[in-house]
């Protein structure tokens, strides 16, 4: 079945919008987070990108919640899905890079980094080239930052 651009665009922002009303209330909406919050976010993204290079699905087990949901151009996936996709997956991640990095806090327990990520996969005798626009939604979950929802759109070239 396939899934067309705005039913994608459906899910997104409907789950953002259940966490967004589920949360407790928000003291200022959309405003750019700093500090200890960015850094911890921010420190998370990029911690998982080095557990898919190491095909490390654990991570991904700790790291999302147990309704956790990924989309990308081949559909929604959910958290045990991702791991065992990491664990699987027979491409080497050569590298990556992560730019234009922003979270937004949405409330004090949920924020939203947006970025945009480039990397280059190996795939048998096939290089492949992504650059993505990415969202990851964030839940604070006691001392930590947990993931509950992400999502990558090819960027235009």
């Amino acid at each position: 079945m396939r899934v067309h651009r705005w039913q994608r665009a459906v899910v997104s922002i409907s789950a953002t919008l259940v966490l967004a009303v589920c949360a407790p209330p928000r003291p200022a909406p959309g405003r750019a987070a700093s500090g200890s919050v960015r850094d911890a976010i921010v420190a998370v993204e990029r911690q998982a990108w080095e557990a898919w290079k190491r095909k490390d699905g654990a991570f991904f087990r700790t790291t999302l919640l147990p309704n956790a949901a990924y989309v990308s151009a081949t559909g929604l996936s959910t958290r045990e899905e991702i791991a065992k996709g990491m664990e699987t997956d027979t491409c080497k991640v050569d590298g990556y890079v992560l730019r234009n990095e922003e979270v937004h806090s949405l409330s004090p327990d949920v924020a939203l980094l947006t970025y945009r990520a480039m990397s280059d996969v190996t795939c048998g005798d096939r290089l492949v080239h992504a650059d993505a626009w990415s969202s990851t939604l964030y839940v604070r979950d006691g001392d930590s930052w947990k993931v509950s929802f992400h999502q990558e759109t090819d960027a235009q070239r």
